[in-house]
């Protein structure tokens, strides 16, 4: 009976499977090596001259800048529209309208209107007395990209009736991720402003203690 050898076998077999590797490797390269020489061998295509719809095009395709879904929307590139009377920008904070009366809405038999109590429920809650809706801004200015529009960032909210809602209005909002990945960011920032202002302070103290000492 003729004896096999198990380990001259399995050596053989190793080294039969590692070049097999590199084999497919070796071809995976060539032809991504031939694929580019072809397309480096393309000649490009004439183009005539551009017309004025062109020029616009391409110039407001190399002025734009491409936002990240997965990161908060940078200063000034948020969905801040909105009326004139509420915060335009992140450092303005939210704009909340004190007033003794504010305009009412009949719905039904009874009137109904905002109130600025809502404001110390609701940090985020913005009041435009343009519109006499309501906004977010902290979805206005620190929501993901890839969020979108809602009421609270578009044309406000103003049906005081569903307001306070348990299940709509201001507490629904609250609850949405897109609401609570703002508040987030909207934190962060506030953080990182303040650790900003309190740097100054902290090198002004530690002079004052060195002046002292010396």
């Amino acid at each position: 009976m003729d004896i096999i050898d198990s380990t001259k076998g399995s050596s053989t077999m190793k080294r039969k499977s590692s070049k097999d590797i590199a084999s497919f490797f070796s071809k995976r390269q060539m032809i991504t090596e031939e694929q580019h020489r072809a397309n480096a061998r393309q000649p490009e295509k004439e183009t005539e001259s551009e017309t004025e719809n062109d020029i616009v095009a391409t110039a407001e395709v190399e002025g734009s800048e491409q936002l990240d879904p997965d990161q908060p929307r940078p200063p000034g590139s948020g969905p801040a529209h909105g009326p004139a009377d509420i915060s335009k920008s992140r450092a303005d904070g939210p704009k909340q309208a004190y007033l003794k009366v504010y305009p009412q809405t009949l719905y039904n038999d009874r009137r109904r209107g905002f109130n600025y109590k809502w404001f110390s429920t609701h940090k985020w809650l913005e009041y435009s007395q343009a519109t006499n809706s309501s906004y977010c801004y902290a979805c206005r200015h620190f929501s993901l990209p890839s969020s979108g529009d809602t009421v609270f960032t578009s044309e406000g909210l103003n049906n005081w009736k569903k307001a306070m809602f348990t299940d709509g209005g201001f507490a629904t909002h609250a609850k949405s991720e897109s609401d609570c990945n703002a508040m987030f960011a909207w934190a962060l920032y506030k953080k990182t402003r303040e650790s900003e202002c309190s740097l100054p302070a902290s090198m002004n103290t530690g002079y004052e203690k060195l002046v002292k000492e010396n």
